[in-house]
């Protein structure tokens, strides 16, 4: 028998098909630490199983077996399995569960796909466990038909149950509201006398994590709206969603991105806030655009004038203007900005009386001000 660390426990099995080998080798352990817990299908259970799935060959029985008696065991090591896939961002693991055929791996990829080192931790049975009275996501071998898994532990940063909608929203919901979306994606073969210590394990979990609910669509957007409401840590870059953006746009949805540089100060501080874009069907003065220069780079600043079919742009800190550009540069607008931590709409009425002065001659003497005194 081979031994496999596993959620952080040394585990011991003896694999005789190719499929469960195959997806437990990155989990192969030659160390000395004591055994957690030994696993074993006898020839007599494999044969039972072999005539009630007739439909099943040898190697997918094996999987399976060794599955429901993984997670079973895991149990008494304050640990279960939830039927969803998990994606890392950095130090923190962020579930997504739902039925089948909604589509919670095509979620987690976009994330995949939108955020800087984003990575599936495993997208079909990811294991919970609560250690030293945290809780934390771990890779399995148990990971689907497409073996996506990582052999590491992270963090629980937030469970979001997952629901096809026309239009992305996402919402808190309460442990109350979580417990009957749960249940049906954690069933397993537990006998009568240990679903009382699964029950009480979901109890902890959901006590003690975020939980969502959210209605998506099957677009990238859906991976923004969520990544945002969920309080990622990390920070998103331009250059790090350039590949997905145009795709975001086109669909209707919005890009969020942390800005970089002062020119847009004190609106904007570089490599703290974040702009919200969308696509937009008109512009006008005073709009926060994204627009492509003469050099081809991409420059976030304020429309200041629109004449004779040309745009004139120009940073908020700024006493220049650009290089006068066309409608057709322009990429997207800003609708919110979020400001060390907080969402400003540009609807807000402290927006509006921060545009106003800007536009202001009084905002321009100010800057002007600024600037001169700076280089004194």
């Amino acid at each position: 028998m081979k031994r496999y660390k596993i959620a952080g426990l040394i585990v011991e099995m003896n694999l005789r098909y190719n499929r469960l080998k195959n997806q437990a080798e990155p989990y192969l352990y030659e160390g000395s630490a004591q055994t957690d817990i030994s696993l074993n299908i006898e020839d007599g259970v494999m044969e039972k199983a072999r005539k009630q799935y007739p439909n099943i060959d040898d190697d997918g029985l094996e999987y399976l077996l060794y599955g429901f008696l993984f997670y079973d065991k895991l149990l008494d090591f304050d640990g279960m399995m939830l039927h969803a896939s998990a994606v890392g961002v950095g130090q923190n693991a962020y579930l997504f569960s739902a039925n089948s055929g909604v589509g919670k791996s095509t979620h987690t990829n976009y994330w995949t796909q939108l955020i800087n080192g984003a990575h599936i931790i495993n997208d079909d049975k990811p294991a919970l466990r609560i250690i030293n009275e945290k809780i934390y996501v771990c890779g399995t071998p148990f990971s689907g038909k497409h073996d996506i898994s990582t052999n590491k532990i992270y963090k629980l940063g937030g469970i979001c149950f997952l629901e096809r909608g026309e239009k992305n929203v996402i919402d808190g919901i309460s442990p109350e509201e979580a417990l009957p979306l749960i249940l049906p994606q954690t069933a397993s073969k537990h006998s009568k006398e240990r679903v009382s210590k699964k029950l009480e394990l979901i109890d902890k979990i959901l006590t003690g994590t975020k939980l969502y609910k959210m209605k998506c669509t099957n677009h990238i957007d859906a991976a923004s709206c969520a990544f945002e409401k969920m309080k990622v840590s990390v920070p998103v870059y331009l250059e790090e969603m350039l590949d997905v953006m145009e795709e975001t746009l086109k669909a209707g949805g919005n890009v969020t991105f942390v800005t970089k540089g002062a020119s847009m100060v004190p609106l904007l501080v570089s490599k703290r806030d974040s702009v919200v874009l969308t696509k937009g069907d008109s512009y006008k003065k005073g709009d926060v655009v994204l627009f492509r220069n003469e050099k081809g780079d991409f420059v976030l600043h304020r429309i200041v004038k629109l004449k004779d079919g040309k745009i004139y742009t120009m940073g908020d800190s700024l006493l220049t203007e650009d290089t006068p550009i066309k409608e057709q540069n322009i990429i997207a607008k800003a609708t919110a900005f979020i400001i060390n931590g907080k969402k400003i709409n540009v609807t807000d009425f402290s927006y509006k009386m921060y545009r106003l002065v800007y536009m202001s001659a009084f905002g321009r003497a100010l800057r002007l001000f600024k600037r001169k005194w700076q280089y004194r």
